[in-house]
């Protein structure tokens, strides 16, 4: 290198060392430029917040999903289970792990899942819960006439049940769902507490093992579920008799001498008034002609309206309707030893009867040959009616009863063996409390006409012995006017804590 070149490179090299220095300075500065520490915070939880947002969304959203899913498929198994129900008569008993439910000994249905023999029976795929892959649980009654299928929703304003997918525990755990039910009110039995809540009986026990439940001395706390609104929980006694309350074809379960139930509200699908209990369910007449129960011109079923009395009664007009059931029952005619109760709320009052026949509320035989019957003579006083003979009837009076106008009143008689062959004697209860004592000739048994119909609210159109063909016995003065509820027969006379008692549960 020459000695130019050599002073040509030392001085430009002041000049490149700077340029170098200021190139290292930017370099260095923008490496250490950035967020804060405090803005790196802000936005984490920004990204935080967003995404938890979505997270729940999409939780809520699946959730939703899986509900519309299931809401479909028990509409599918209902129609299903009719359909078999129709051909057959019954419905097909529940699989896969089922439970035998009894009370006292006494089998009052089983429970179990619609499991694949039964969705193979009404013809379906396999159908399961769209989360937790589980069959829906299905109960039937001891009979097999009746179902109720349960599914277990995921409630969007349940805290867990909003957690995405990623954590399945939270969605399957059955304590955060809600319980929905489809079909009649037998009441499906699930865990109540804990880590059980919710949880249906059978998946509690070991099928190989444990094989039903005896409700009325389990000590393991159960909720049974009626419908979307009812549900009650507790142990033994006190559970089985919740079970009775809304499922009225158990009365008898825990009392067999309970032949007839009538609540005077239910009205099966062919337009008949329901009895619990046996086959004579109600049908309902106005002027000679027959109705559906739920139609009628001269019959409505109506609210309490008060007066301590709850849910629904059946309203008669006074003018035309009755009540007839077609079907005979030898268990309802006596000559002593049984119990009629009934709750009442007269509006008004025939004063003239057709042969003292009157106000009928209850009553077993056609006119002029009862077995026997009740009626409201006037708004104080109830009278029994036997019948002596053809076309001779027996009138005891119950007097000094507070005016039963337009207001409830739980009328209670029982009957039972008097001090002589001859005699009964009569007890009559009002609103649970012994009123007064009377003889009561023997009754002469139903067989004048021997096939004696049951007759509520008073004597209108008739059917002959052979019940076959139509024999009008509609007598106005003989009919009700008011409304008319919990219509009850037993086979045995009642002691006066069973009346308090009955009183107190039907109020």
């Amino acid at each position: 290198m020459s000695t130019q070149d050599m002073l040509s490179c030392s001085a430009s090299t002041p000049s490149s060392t700077k340029r170098n220095n200021s190139l290292n300075y930017k370099l260095k500065t923008k490496a250490y430029s950035g967020f804060t520490l405090v803005e790196l915070i802000v936005v984490i939880t920004i990204l935080v917040i967003l995404g938890t947002i979505t997270f729940l969304n999409l939780g809520g959203f699946q959730g939703n999903a899986r509900d519309s899913r299931r809401v479909s498929d028990i509409t599918n198994i209902t129609k299903g289970l009719d359909i078999f129900s129709i051909k057959n008569g019954v419905f097909p008993t529940p699989d896969t792990k089922n439970i035998t439910l009894t009370v006292s000994g006494v089998l009052i249905g089983t429970q179990g899942y619609v499991g694949a023999n039964v969705l193979s029976i009404i013809r379906m795929s396999d159908t399961k819960d769209p989360l937790d892959g589980t069959y829906y649980t299905y109960t039937i009654n001891a009979d097999s006439t009746k179902y109720q299928i349960l599914s277990l929703m995921e409630d969007s304003s349940t805290k867990l049940t909003n957690v995405p997918v990623l954590i399945p525990r939270a969605f399957a755990g059955y304590e955060t769902r809600t319980p929905s039910v489809k079909g009649d009110t037998l009441g499906i039995l699930l865990g109540s507490t804990g880590s059980t809540m919710n949880q249906p009986i059978q998946k509690l026990y070991n099928a190989g093992s444990f094989t039903g439940v005896e409700l009325m001395t389990n000590d393991v706390e159960y909720t049974a579920v009626f419908d979307e609104k009812s549900k009650v929980s507790g142990t033994g006694a006190g559970l089985s008799e919740a079970l009775v309350t809304y499922n009225k074809s158990l009365a008898s379960v825990f009392d067999q001498s309970l032949v007839a139930y009538w609540d005077m509200e239910t009205v099966t699908p062919k337009g008949q008034l329901e009895n619990f209990i046996s086959a004579q369910r109600g049908e309902c007449s106005f002027n000679k002609t027959f109705y559906p129960c739920a139609g009628n011109p001269g019959l409505q079923i109506v609210d309490g309206n008060g007066n301590t009395k709850n849910g629904k009664a059946m309203s008669f007009d006074g003018t035309g309707a009755s009540v007839i059931t077609k079907a005979y029952n030898p268990k309802l005619s006596f000559t002593s030893n049984f119990t009629l109760s009934a709750w009442i709320r007269p509006k008004s009052y025939h004063t003239v009867g057709y042969y003292g026949l009157k106000n009928l509320v209850l009553s077993s035989g056609p006119a002029s040959t009862y077995n026997y019957a009740l009626q409201v003579s006037d708004s104080g006083t109830i009278s029994f009616v036997k019948r002596t003979g053809s076309e001779n009837l027996k009138f005891t009076n119950f007097t000094g009863i507070p005016s039963m106008t337009d207001k409830w009143t739980f009328v209670t008689l029982t009957v039972v063996p008097g001090s002589l062959p001859t005699n009964n004697t009569g007890s009559l209860y009002i609103d649970g409390v012994l009123l007064s004592t009377k003889t009561i000739e023997t009754l002469a048994p139903g067989t004048l006409y021997g096939q004696d119909p049951i007759r509520i609210g008073g004597n209108g159109t008739g059917l002959n012995k052979n019940q076959t063909t139509g024999v009008i016995w509609d007598v106005g003065e003989s009919l009700f006017s008011g409304l008319i509820d919990e219509v009850r027969i037993y086979n045995r006379a009642l002691s006066a804590t069973e009346v308090q008692k009955l009183y107190d549960k039907t109020q």
